[in-house]
């Protein structure tokens, strides 16, 4: 059938690096499952998954490790086959003055924001959603924000345990301001404009994401 990319928003997985499948439990091996760390994105492995598929024109990957290393290696060093474009286009000829380049390959495409913020009460307990209008106006936006709880599995942490609300107290102590003009200051966040219905599920460590 056609050719879906499983791992591309956030993934390397494209149409010229495949994957021969998309069960994490394959393309992990129990090594990689066991320590989930930086580990296996910075080294590479001794022999790689990944063999050419000339019919198809594109290489496929049997880990997903190697994944990110065969594509890096491809933009980085180029190859024979060619099948992304390396980085030796951006210091050989002026292509790049044109701006075609650039329109072929975006960075971000941009879309309309709102600017939030959490806003501590004056107890410093709790903070609350609210919207920067055009006018100053800070208006509540709790109704449209869900709140996630994750239950973590076992031998599984956060890197960070200090919440937003604990930095907060303790920046706004430091700078000598009340915690509200600090979250005013410090504590925004440029959300997508939300369609009609639609939410927001807001998790302290995982950030924002939306729910129809």
């Amino acid at each position: 059938g056609e050719f879906v990319p499983a791992y591309q928003r956030p993934g390397f997985e494209c149409q010229e690096f495949r994957l021969e499948t998309h069960a994490l439990t394959t393309l992990l091996t129990p090594e990689q499952l066991a320590r989930l760390d930086a580990g296996a994105r910075i080294a590479e492995r001794e022999t790689p998954a990944v063999r050419t598929d000339p019919e198809r024109h594109c290489r496929m990957v049997g880990n997903l490790a190697d994944l990110e290393h065969a594509v890096l290696r491809e933009i980085m060093l180029g190859s024979d086959e060619k099948l992304l474009q390396d980085v030796a286009l951006w210091r050989q000829g002026q292509a790049t003055l044109t701006g075609e380049v650039q329109r072929k390959s975006r960075f971000r495409a941009q879309e309309p924001t709102e600017t939030c913020l959490w806003l501590p009460d004056e107890a410093g307990e709790d903070c609350r959603l609210y919207r920067l209008e055009r006018d100053g106006e800070l208006t509540s936006q709790q109704k449209t924000c869900i709140l996630e709880a994750i239950a973590l599995p076992e031998n599984i942490s956060w890197l960070d345990d200090v919440d937003y609300l604990a930095r907060l107290l303790r920046l706004a102590e430091e700078r000598d301001i009340s915690p509200q003009r600090c979250a005013q200051r410090f504590g925004r966040v440029e959300l997508p404009l939300r369609r009609d219905g639609e939410k927001w599920r807001y998790h302290h460590r995982l950030g924002f994401f939306r729910q129809d």
